[in-house]
């Protein structure tokens, strides 16, 4: 549906972005079921997106037309294209925008740090209330395509065996939220771990890395909480390295992944920062880095807390 140019468009208006394929095309299936719910409680106008990075196209457009009210029903990869539309607009500043989340992804990891219930009649009273913070944004720098590019993540970013799970095992999603425990377990032997250089103002290490992530919000991979300490609003990332771990003492840690235990791990340092710089010093295979679900590119890499940037419907 395109936008109705009749409408008379104020800051009470809700612009609806949809993206069918989230959730293995599970939103495609219930749009209907969630659009008569919305009707019933608020007016607003939607569009549908056709490709990946469609929403931030969209966004703009929307804000353009004097949209302030932006709900959107997916996971945190469409949340993550919604925020880099707003970020990347010039007509008004970032924080003049709202925006709610309607999660049916597949990690649906956002909404464990936010609140916001799976649930759609609880989603939808969590919309109606308006219970908002200003988030902050991670601000990414990486190589793509032999440039240095830069995106905006909402939850966390990745380096190490999460990427590389994502981009071996995109096949899996069809299987939900344990889609990337799934991945995690089909690409345990196989993956190679690269010695890495990671500096921040308080710590400098150069070490073997299985993973190295940097979030906003506490939970990655489907409910694993590998960032306990995070806060969405603190102006700082909560970083997890967990360095020289074998295959076999990954298995008898995956409960630690769950239970936010992990940063206990003699092998794991943890600690707070506001930017990241990871280099890779010896690898077999190329690394990357993922945000949010979405392999990015290459190192080197420049992790950057943004503060107070997306405003956030929250519970």
């Amino acid at each position: 549906m395109e936008f109705n140019t009749e409408d008379l468009i104020n800051n009470h208006s809700y612009f609806v972005i949809v993206n069918p394929a989230s959730g293995n095309w599970g939103v495609k299936k219930k749009w209907d079921k969630i659009r008569t719910a919305l009707e019933q409680h608020i007016s607003f106008s939607f569009e549908i997106t056709a490709q990946p990075r469609h929403a931030e196209e969209i966004v703009q457009r929307a804000i353009q037309k004097g949209y302030r009210k932006i709900i959107g029903i997916g996971g945190d990869g469409l949340l993550q294209e919604i925020a880099n539309g707003i970020v990347n607009q010039n007509e008004v500043d970032s924080t003049e925008i709202t925006v709610c989340l309607i999660s049916n992804g597949t990690g649906n990891d956002w909404i464990k740090t936010s609140g916001i219930s799976k649930d759609l009649k609880q989603a939808i009273q969590a919309l109606k209330t308006e219970k908002t913070i200003v988030q902050d944004l991670g601000k990414i720098t990486f190589t793509k395509d032999g440039k240095r590019q830069t995106r905006y993540c909402v939850n966390f970013a990745g380096v190490g065996f999460d990427s590389y799970v994502v981009a071996n095992t995109l096949h899996l999603k069809k299987y939900g939220t344990i889609a990337y425990l799934l991945g995690m377990l089909q690409c345990l032997f196989s993956y190679k771990k690269p010695t890495l250089k990671i500096s921040s103002a308080e710590k400098n290490i150069t070490s073997a890395a299985y993973m190295c992530i940097a979030g906003v919000g506490k939970y990655g991979g489907g409910g694993m909480k590998l960032m306990p300490g995070a806060l969405l609003d603190d102006g700082k990332f909560f970083v997890s390295l967990a360095k020289d771990f074998s295959a076999p003492e990954v298995v008898m840690n995956i409960h630690k992944l769950y239970s936010g235990e992990l940063v206990t791990h003699p092998k794991v340092d943890s600690w707070e920062t506001e930017k990241l710089y990871v280099k890779v010093i010896r690898s077999e295979d190329d690394v990357f880095i993922e945000a949010d679900g979405d392999v990015l590119g290459t190192g080197p890499f420049e992790i950057e807390i943004v503060p107070k940037k997306l405003k956030v419907i929250v519970s």
